[in-house]
């Protein structure tokens, strides 16, 4: 980290972030469900607002990413860090690889298509869950999980590393700074819906 931060600057931290992005949107993919609006709905209607939503949430992730990016380099000031904005956000995109790296998981979860027993019918104009749809057990769902938890375990471990470096503190205050950096958003809210 300390070498791409030393260096001209980062050039990766925007496809780095849309990289990440799309991991995130492929662990919500649901490819049989894809199938059945496709059989059910014209193709190109479907396709133009998946084309839509992708564009969407890419255009959202990058002014998140920008956001909180700035609010990282804040939070770093408190605990006496020396970053500069441009590092910060470098240190925030470069944290995501293991995001990215979730991909090798979650591509083959998405072809899979989710839960293989999950059945439903029809009964007039209900949606009826066949009750036997965890009927191969959910082993499945608990490996993906536990990866999914190992992941995230990842990205802090990352994120928190890359945090520290980029404001020349140590990794336990890159771990407060990245925990502060997440929550201080949520309390923000928290304070105005009390307020009102």
């Amino acid at each position: 980290m300390r070498a791409i931060l030393d260096g001209p600057p980062d050039r990766m931290s925007i496809p780095l972030v849309l990289a990440a992005t799309v991991s995130v949107m492929l662990g919500d993919f649901d490819l049989r469900g894809f199938r059945g609006a496709l059989a059910s709905h014209r193709l190109v209607m479907i396709l133009g607002i998946a084309v839509a939503a992708i564009a969407a949430c890419l255009v959202v992730a990058v002014l998140l990413f920008y956001v909180f990016g700035w609010v990282a380099l804040w939070v770093g000031r408190l605990f006496e860090g020396t970053g500069n904005s441009r590092s910060v956000r470098s240190a925030v995109a470069w944290g995501l690889t293991p995001v990215i790296w979730a991909v090798l998981v979650r591509f083959p979860a998405a072809l899979m298509g989710g839960n293989a027993n999950m059945r439903a019918r029809t009964a007039g104009d209900a949606f009826v869950v066949d009750p036997t749809r965890f009927a191969g057990g959910c082993a499945m769902a608990l490996v993906l999980l536990v990866v999914e938890m190992g992941i995230f375990s990842w990205y802090v471990v990352v994120a928190s590393s890359t945090l520290a470096e980029a404001h020349g503190f140590s990794p336990l205050r890159g771990f407060a700074t990245l925990l502060l950096s997440i929550l201080s958003p949520l309390v923000i809210v928290l304070a105005a819906v009390l307020a009102f």
